[in-house]
């Protein structure tokens, strides 16, 4: 029997879960952390039950649903996303994935169709950045990339740690720098995702599988000059936080667009002023810098180059500052052979396809250093992401389950 899954039920649970959280023009706030995001995982439970799947939360809060094999003792193939989303953000980032894993598994239980080992979907916990910024801790935790236990002293806008957030939910932290999954324990992890750019909707293809994913190195820059009167200090001597930063910001870009080739990014999102008067020459002044770069070419050659240009221009300008690395994960390639199944199972539905890198993190990266991964991603209108017009159409998700359950069965039964 043809494996087909059902376009009304993906419909029908994506709109309700996009109801928890939902904002005043449609978007949704589903942040880690919060009473909202709890909802969210709950609804994702009660999906998985209904589905016939047994339930277990590891230690990383990611929950996880499996639909046992002929072979039990076996390892899993896995696939999911996370349900959490940024502040304001769309119904499909992260949803569309998880909702895919369950209606893959619901399609086969619809077809079925056994497979020797069994399948799991998830639902991976904080993959957007937290009021901790942080992201994706719950795949980090299960792949033991969480080994930096100062981490844990982050602090957010309340005052509330990171560690005491975990201590609400009930969390062990101590555990964090073991693998909460032992490699042998996960056959693959197929993850689907809307694509959040516009390459797949312009071309019109459905399916995009990917090639690798993109990882970014972010630096809290601090520069520390002198809060002085605006009118009564002369130009000549100012130590002006704020021009050092907007100098340092230009070199970010710049440094960036000489290495476009190589599919290097970097952008500086956040900017704080203080003491933030129209009076007041600015003593303190904050930025975060982002440095984004596929796995063919190491970012880190960039980053250190911005890294220096900051250094110089802050000396010149007889500023102090501050650089603190907040983030420094390796882009990374996924699977060849999971590539290879994903071209076959397009191929043999008639899905037009493209293979293309993820210029944006996933969990799949993490999950990548301890088993074979993969990605399928689905156009998104207008290329349009993190925002309540973030929109994919119900048709080309149902086709992007098809292919996942697919492969899932291809991968479940060799």
């Amino acid at each position: 029997m043809k494996i087909e899954a059902d376009v009304a039920r993906i419909e029908r649970d994506l709109m309700a879960l996009g109801k928890i959280g939902e904002t005043a023009d449609g978007g949704v706030t589903r942040r880690s952390f919060t009473e909202t995001d709890r909802k969210g995982r709950d609804f994702i439970v009660d999906l998985m039950k209904d589905a016939g799947l047994d339930i277990w939360v590891d230690i990383g809060g990611n929950i996880h649903g499996v639909r046992k094999g002929t072979k039990p003792e076996l390892p899993p193939v896995v696939t999911g996303s996370h349900s959490d989303s940024v502040e304001n953000g769309g119904r499909f980032d992260g949803a569309a994935g998880v909702i895919a894993a369950i209606e893959a598994i619901r399609a086969l239980n619809d077809a079925g169709i056994e497979t020797e080992h069994p399948l799991e979907a998830v639902s991976f916990f904080a993959e957007e950045p937290s009021h901790f910024n942080t992201t994706c801790l719950g795949s980090r935790i299960v792949a033991g990339g969480f080994t930096d236990t100062s981490l844990l002293e982050r602090t957010d806008s309340q005052g509330r740690t990171l560690q005491q957030a975990f201590d609400e939910m009930e969390i062990d932290t101590g555990k964090f720098h073991i693998p909460a999954r032992d490699p042998q324990k996960i056959k693959a992890l197929i993850e689907l995702h809307v694509e959040q750019g516009s390459v797949l909707y312009e071309k019109e293809i459905p399916i995009g599988i990917i090639t690798d994913i993109v990882a970014a190195t972010r630096y809290r820059v601090t520069f520390l000059g002198q809060a002085d009167h605006a009118g009564a200090t002369p130009m000549k001597g100012r130590r002006d936080a704020l021009t050092a930063a907007s100098e340092a910001i230009l070199a970010v870009e710049r440094i960036a667009n000489e290495y476009s080739d190589r599919d290097v990014v970097a952008t500086v999102g956040i900017i704080e002023c203080h003491p933030g008067m129209v009076n007041a020459i600015p003593g303190n002044v904050r930025i975060l810098v982002e440095v984004r770069g596929r796995a063919h070419f190491s970012k880190e050659i960039p980053a250190a180059e911005i890294v220096e240009a900051i250094r110089t221009i802050s000396r010149n300008r007889s500023v102090d500052v501050d650089i603190e690395t907040i983030a420094q994960d390796t882009s990374r390639e996924v699977s060849p052979e999971i590539i290879d199944i994903l071209r076959q199972c397009a191929e043999d539905r008639g899905y037009p396809y493209l293979v293309m890198p993820s210029r944006a993190g996933h969990d799949a990266l993490h999950i990548q250093n301890i088993a074979p991964a993969g990605m399928i991603f689905l156009p998104s209108k207008d290329g349009i992401g993190h925002d309540p017009r973030e929109w994919t159409d119900m048709e080309d998700i149902r086709k992007g389950v098809n292919v996942l359950a697919e492969a899932m069965v291809r991968l479940a039964n060799q």
